[in-house]
């Protein structure tokens, strides 16, 4: 059956998005309260092992976990792609629960053994998930945005999942690399933010909005563009952290995805204030807030280079 596009009948069972996304909420109240308790230690320098515990109980534990578990409700149902070997996506929840305790215990406890196992128990299920998606989403003969946005993510998230796993290593002494730790550092956040997570929200508006706030269709072409400018931004900076480029060259990197944002709000907003269903809910007041919060949340990065603190990039996140 289809609804608004959506492909009812190609739903995956119930328990596979479901436990994903309710474990997401914990992993956030969780950070809530170690902040709370040691929020005195969080804001010093985020080089601290505290302030990266923090962060990924945030991106790994909160973000990561909702969207896996809506990649693998959205990928069936918005875009009728057929996700191979579901029933492993049960079983990869277990370790990738564990996994992203025993990287927060590791790095608040300075525990090796800790980082060790949760290295493997996160890799493992990301793996899986990865290819899962990839072969959904490649198999795909539709070109739609949302299709080319989610491969998009999909590929960032493996990228940043390698640079991760890099990280630690070099941390501890476990292996070499080339590329420094403070460059790996910089691209893991661009491909995680910018890539992984930015993407998939991108993608997936460009076709819930409409659909669920009853306004005109985002215009595919204006979708394309703003995932160009956003992918484009992506390898330039990320090329351009590996080579450490001065401060300029990383700003202007960082312009067509500034660009591309600022494209994507100007239509939402567009088609937001020109909607059917006037009536203003909490949804909407969600997206709303986030949306304003993007730019700026884009500029901040840029002053940041500028700066001896950190102020700027905390305010960043």
């Amino acid at each position: 059956m289809k609804t608004s596009n959506l492909s009812l009948d190609q739903a995956p069972p119930e328990d596979i998005p479901f436990r994903y996304l309710v474990t997401g909420p914990f992993f956030g109240a969780a950070a809530g309260i170690l902040l709370a308790i040691y929020g005195y230690r969080m804001y010093v320098t985020n080089w601290s092992l505290d302030t990266v515990a923090l962060t990924h109980l945030l991106t790994l534990g909160w973000l990561t976990m909702i969207m896996m578990g809506a990649f693998y409700q959205m990928v069936p149902v918005l875009v009728g792609g057929h996700v191979p070997l579901i029933q492993l996506s049960r079983y990869s929840y277990y370790p990738m629960v564990a996994g992203i305790i025993l990287m927060v215990t590791g790095l608040l406890s300075w525990k090796t053994w800790a980082l060790v196992f949760a290295l493997v128990l996160l890799v493992v299920p990301l793996t899986v998930f990865i290819i899962q998606l990839t072969i959904a989403l490649f198999r795909l003969k539709a070109n739609r945005p949302v299709v080319w946005a989610m491969r998009g993510s999909v590929f960032c998230l493996t990228l940043a999942m390698a640079a991760g796993a890099l990280m630690i290593g070099m941390l501890y002494g476990w292996w070499d690399f080339p590329i420094g730790r403070n460059s790996l550092k910089y691209m893991h956040i661009t491909l995680a933010l910018l890539g992984w997570v930015s993407l998939l929200i991108l993608g997936v508006s460009f076709h819930v909005v409409p659909m669920f706030y009853l306004t005109k269709a985002f215009p595919d072409r204006t979708a394309y563009i703003v995932i160009s400018l956003v992918g484009l931004s992506i390898i330039g900076l990320v090329i351009g952290i590996g080579f450490r480029v001065n401060f300029y060259w990383l700003i202007a990197a960082g312009l067509p995805a500034l660009a591309g944002f600022i494209v994507y709000l100007i239509t939402m907003a567009k088609l937001v204030l020109t909607r059917q269903r006037k009536m203003v809910d909490t949804t909407l007041r969600f997206w709303q807030l986030g949306l304003t919060c993007l730019l700026p949340a884009i500029v901040l990065p840029a002053i940041d280079l500028f700066r001896i603190d950190e102020i700027f990039s905390y305010l960043f996140v």
